[in-house]
């Protein structure tokens, strides 16, 4: 049988990886903005200067938010690798410890064995 081990130093790689993936969530900017689009508008009675402004504040919050949700899940992996470490050697010596059960012979009503 093999044994089970967490490697820490893989899991604290893979959670550097998705706290990076969260800072370029965070980083990322729109190519176009709503504000370039209401130029379109212009003349009309509503400009939507302030309509576009207001999309282009709530994509980047939305952005911002993603980035900081990923970069939240980072942390639990990098917890979760001191409590796979803890749990991994609470279970070897705990098997280890075990005592092997008693061997038992089966019932055999007819004494056939």
């Amino acid at each position: 049988m093999s044994d089970f081990v967490v490697d820490p130093s893989a899991v604290a790689g893979a959670a550097q990886s998705i706290a990076s993936s969260g800072q370029r969530i965070s980083g990322l900017t729109l190519g176009a903005s709503f504000g370039e689009l209401s130029g379109a508008f212009e003349g009309a009675s509503d400009p939507m200067r302030a309509a576009a402004a207001q999309g282009d504040q709530a994509v980047q919050t939305a952005l911002a938010n993603a980035g900081d949700h990923v970069q939240g899940w980072s942390e639990l992996i990098m917890g979760f690798k001191g409590t796979a470490k803890e749990m991994d050697e609470n279970n070897s010596t705990m098997i280890r410890q075990a005592v092997a059960l008693p061997s038992q012979r089966a019932y055999d009503p007819y004494n056939e064995d």
